[in-house]
């Protein structure tokens, strides 16, 4: 009997055999061939009997002799096809399953990492106005905010303070005292022979005083409505 060589996709795995023996997954061959070839990195044949071997798409990639090509995982991405391997989402940046490209990190939010699958809000007291952030920024003094996720921060109020960086709230000015609008500080706020009333000073009334240089004392009874207003700009 004449012997014929075995169709693409078959190999004979010793002599004098009757049949050829289909190439497994994961690799292939061509018309009489004696041994099958693996498929490289990057490339997959899936069943049997392959004749060549596929290449793995975008976001994919495979090991050599590989059946399937496998998703890049999340936090990592494969820009071009036939990968090999994965590479990791830089900071401020991040991808699902199966992804080609990162994408960016929303403002209020940011990815401190390489590789990372999420971005995370920034906590109160911090904010990012700009995208693909790798951290986010504390709140200057003179400034809070109350939310996670924010993009800026607000101005401490007439009377309040924020001493440092990273408040979520404003402090109120001890009595006595005064601030202006975003004050890192409050200020004793009024000269000696005046006194302070809310956020104002006042001249002392006829017949009182306030010898205090560094503060005034808060007087019991209101001035009248002709007392003339007397604060130091530094005050407001």
């Amino acid at each position: 009997m004449e012997c014929v060589s075995c169709t693409p996709g078959y190999v004979t795995v010793s002599d004098g055999l009757s049949a050829c023996t289909p190439c497994s997954s994961g690799y292939y061959c061509g018309s009489g061939a004696s041994t099958c070839l693996a498929c490289p990195s990057g490339f997959y044949a899936a069943g049997t009997a392959n004749t060549a071997c596929s290449t793995c798409n975008k976001g994919t990639y495979s090991a050599a002799a590989a059946a399937s090509c496998t998703d890049c995982p999340a936090g990592k991405y494969g820009a071009i096809s036939a990968s090999a391997s994965c590479s990791d989402c830089s900071s401020g940046k991040y991808s699902a399953d199966a992804a080609s490209s990162c994408t960016a990190c929303a403002v209020g939010t940011h990815a401190s990492g390489d590789g990372s699958s999420a971005c995370d809000a920034c906590d109160a007291g911090k904010y990012a106005v700009l995208t693909s952030r790798s951290d986010c920024t504390s709140c200057p003094g003179g400034q809070y905010n109350t939310a996670t996720g924010m993009t800026y921060c607000d101005d401490c109020a007439r009377g309040q303070y924020a001493s440092d960086e990273g408040f979520t709230s404003c402090v109120a000015c001890a009595a006595g005292t005064t601030s202006n609008v975003g004050s890192s500080e409050c200020d004793d706020g009024c000269d000696a022979g005046s006194y302070l009333v809310g956020y104002d000073c006042f001249y002392c009334p006829t017949g009182q005083v306030s010898s205090c240089t560094s503060s005034c004392h808060t007087k019991s009874a209101l001035p009248s409505t002709n007392h003339q207003l007397r604060c130091r700009p530094s005050a407001f």
